[in-house]
């Protein structure tokens, strides 16, 4: 929740912006469909990430591990491709600055990324066994 929106992901990868005051549905995303989404092995289990105007979310998958929308009208301003495209997993970003850099951390399936906040663009990853 932020201010007067409510931003639920289901487990299949439905993501809605929602009006508190009236339910009203603001916008909606696949992240399945829209992103190539890849849940983890027990579907989508994160809370979305909100940075000022900016929301975060995992789609997980080769093409949209994560993402960036406008949390306003949900459109993309980035979408990254993090090298072994990891589906999912069940952990929510959080943001990290090291180096001078504003980052988005993540826990998927396979291990830790790290990806420019401005940008999207992959910086690190630690594998896990």
């Amino acid at each position: 929740m932020d201010g007067d929106a409510l931003y639920p992901l289901g487990s299949d990868g439905d993501l809605v912006c929602l009006e508190t005051a009236s339910g009203k549905e603001r916008w909606r995303k696949s992240l399945r469909t829209e992103f190539a989404g890849q849940p983890g092995k027990w579907a989508y289990a994160e809370s979305p990430l909100i940075d000022g105007d900016v929301l975060v979310c995992t789609p997980g998958g080769s093409q949209g591990t994560l993402v960036a929308l406008k949390k306003k009208d949900g459109e993309r301003l980035w979408q990254a491709a993090v090298p072994g495209g990891d589906p999912a997993g069940y952990a929510s970003a959080i943001i990290v600055e090291a180096g001078g850099v504003k980052q988005y951390v993540q826990f998927v399936e396979k291990g830790l990324v790290g990806v420019e906040a401005k940008s999207g663009k992959f910086l690190w990853r630690y594998r896990s066994l």
